[in-house]
């Protein structure tokens, strides 16, 4: 019995076509999300209260598996999120570089607060946060595709957002668990995990095959909200100072 194995072409062939069939649907889904997001809106009006009620129990119905849908929810929707905040990092990074804002020269906005970029080869990378000693900054690193998902039509998109301390800690295992910049700087700006569980952990977004979404929301929902407010602060003030200058 003669056995026809397929080639690399053939398989991969076979894999594009089912991610292009997986990805059809899912757009029909997201289409069918909106139109309803858009009927809920008009029925409950202004009430927001409502429309929480009525996606609890939405994720409710799901039974066995409703919490890991409201998990898989809030990564999709602080993913949504960091598309709409994207555009305003590019244009915080590229300002600070423009007006040469590195780490001798940072950016003071709100009396209390300061940024700066840090060059690297293939890294968008810049620091912003209190100037106090004991607080925690937020480092973003931004990531080149990898064009691993390129043959499939697709491209692949990752950055990562830590905080970072002015003085390292370890805990009782001697693990770190604050990290600083110059712990980050002397790994080139490379994560150990890119999950939740690299130390300081504050968000990391990925836009693979088309599905843009951050990990494991549920553990530091506190700080994605305060990054996303950071980011829209720090805008704001260097867009004008700029624009004023």
């Amino acid at each position: 019995m003669n056995v026809k194995t397929k080639t690399s072409a053939e398989h991969l062939k076979e894999l594009t076509a089912s991610l292009a069939r997986s990805e059809e649907q899912r757009q029909r889904c997201l289409a069918m999300g909106k139109t309803f997001a858009d009927k809920l809106a008009k029925a409950c009006g202004d009430y927001t209260g409502t429309e929480a009620e009525v996606l609890a129990a939405i994720c409710h119905q799901y039974s066995q598996n409703s919490n890991l849908c409201i998990e898989w929810m809030m990564d999709h929707f602080m993913g949504l999120e960091f598309v709409r905040h994207y555009p305003l990092m590019k244009e915080i990074y590229k300002l600070l570089v423009k007006h040469n804002h590195h780490e001798r020269n940072k950016f003071d906005y709100f009396n209390d607060a300061e940024a700066f970029y840090i060059p690297h080869k293939n890294k968008m990378i810049f620091v912003c946060g209190k100037i106090y000693k004991k607080e925690s900054r937020f480092l973003i690193i931004d990531q080149d595709s990898s064009h691993l998902y390129e043959p499939f039509g697709f491209k692949d998109h990752s950055c990562y957002v830590r905080k970072i301390w002015r003085k390292l800690r370890r805990d009782c295992i001697k693990q770190v668990d604050r990290p600083t910049l110059k712990w980050y700087r002397e790994k080139n700006f490379e994560l150990r995990f890119r999950d939740s569980g690299d130390r300081g952990h504050v968000l990391t977004f990925e836009d693979r095959v088309g599905e843009p979404k951050c990990d494991n929301v549920h553990w530091d929902y506190g700080d994605h909200k305060w990054f996303f407010f950071e980011m829209d602060t720090l805008h704001t003030q260097i867009t004008h100072e700029k624009r004023k200058g």
